[in-house]
């Protein structure tokens, strides 16, 4: 099991490898949403997060580099939601060190425990469950068992699709909140 911790560790190494990033506040946090959706099929979840703070917030930093610096991280996440690694890798650039452990611990709590997808995406009925974890395999299973849906369906791919743009909306309210205006660019 991951512990925050671990994260943690990952951010770090993120941030001395990647630098410090400015971005521009989000205002339209469905558009965000719009992106990271997009953006999941596209490529995946942690694509589609980083891609949707690019494109809405002006964020400096290109998913190539994600991928190439994946590689040094002191602990491997690959086991956790895509969605929210795109998230951590945004806060490990963006936030104010002494920020993002509670950041981390606040976008944790939002996706293991609320009601997810929320964002309606193609607008197709995708009934809602708590991941109860924050590892991907244990999220998909949690959501299959409570829905009677197959974990294997077209449904599962919405609904992760539908997640990576409620995990993107909600990395920007806590940016927005963490970050003073003087500090973010534009």
């Amino acid at each position: 099991m991951f512990e925050i911790k671990d994260i943690l560790k990952n951010i770090k190494k993120y941030r001395d490898l990647l630098g410090e990033r400015a971005l521009n506040r989000v205002e339209d946090l469905q558009e965000l949403g719009k992106v990271a959706y997009k953006g999941y099929w596209e490529r995946d979840c942690e694509y589609g997060v980083i891609r949707a703070f690019v494109e809405t917030a002006g964020l400096d930093i290109s998913f190539d580099e994600v991928i190439e610096n994946k590689m040094k991280i002191p602990v491997k996440w690959h086991s956790i939601c895509g969605a929210l690694t795109g998230a951590f890798v945004v806060f490990a650039v963006s936030l104010p060190e002494d920020e993002i452990e509670s950041a981390v611990e606040e976008l944790v709590e939002f996706h293991n425990n609320s009601v997810l997808p929320i964002f309606s995406g193609n607008g197709s009925l995708i009934p809602g469950a708590s991941p109860d974890s924050l590892l991907c395999r244990d999220s998909i299973v949690n959501w299959a068992r409570k829905t009677g849906i197959s974990p294997r369906s077209a449904e599962r791919r919405e609904r992760c699709a539908r997640i990576t743009a409620d995990i993107a909306i909600k990395a920007a309210e806590i940016i927005n909140k963490k970050v003073a205006v003087s500090q973010v660019a534009g």
